[in-house]
């Protein structure tokens, strides 16, 4: 009979033991960690990704604009030369040259 008895308190300790660990919140401070380590996580990616889009965004307007400035360059110099009629023409200027050259 003594036996039993121990027997009995002792799972009676282990169950109270068992419960009173779960209710300290071991297992829900085990819980509470891992989600926070998973929300930093996907805050990290979360930056990542915006970083990559600024990124992605800028280099774009900067190949805009060069190719706007590009455009722009060659509109001025096209129109330059047919208000001006400048036209630059290697055999016109080598005839010319010749013409005038005096021995």
């Amino acid at each position: 009979m003594k036996r039993s008895i121990q027997q009995i308190f002792s799972i009676f300790m282990l169950a109270i033991l068992f419960i009173g660990l779960t209710g300290c919140g071991i297992v829900k401070s085990g819980t509470i960690e891992y989600d926070e380590l998973v929300a930093l996580v996907q805050g990290v990616q979360s930056a990542a990704a915006n970083f990559q889009l600024v990124t992605d965004t800028q280099y774009a307007k900067i190949q805009a604009k060069t190719q706007i400035t590009k455009d722009y360059y060659d509109a001025v110099s096209d129109s330059g030369e047919v208000w001006t009629g400048n036209f630059r023409s290697e055999a016109d200027a080598l005839t010319n040259l010749l013409s005038n050259y005096r021995d």
